[in-house]
């Protein structure tokens, strides 16, 4: 799921039947908080700390949403940068954050959507 609209991500990230995995980078969990703890959808969210739209406090009950969650989650939260850290027009863009975040995100959607190895049948096998 990919969403240029902040406001969106988290809300249509949890209310698609067949998908997989999310990745949050920001945007405002509140209106969608109780549907963190869905049991079928991975989750990885990447926050800043100085955030002006997200406060700590929203950012710690979605962390205590997610862990009610079946799922596998990861939420990342960096400290001292606002959501822009990944922005390299931004001034507030921090280089080793935004590869960090890029690193955990492949990893993550590696893992989850990594198809599994074929297995051999009992009728494959002389």
């Amino acid at each position: 799921m990919v969403s240029w609209r902040r406001d969106r991500l988290p809300h249509g990230a949890l209310t698609q039947p067949d998908l997989k995995a999310a990745v949050i980078f920001g945007g405002n969990p509140s209106p969608c908080l109780s549907q963190l703890h869905n049991d079928q959808v991975a989750i990885i969210a990447f926050y800043g700390d100085d955030d002006p739209e997200v406060l700590p406090t929203t950012l710690y009950k979605m962390w205590e949403e997610l862990s009610h969650s079946k799922a596998l989650w990861q939420m990342i939260v960096y400290p001292n940068v606002t959501n822009e850290f990944k922005d390299e027009d931004s001034p507030h863009y921090h280089a080793h954050y935004a590869a960090d975040a890029w690193r955990r995100c492949v990893e993550f959607l590696h893992e989850i959507l990594e198809p599994p190895a074929p297995s051999l049948r009992k009728s494959d096998v002389f």
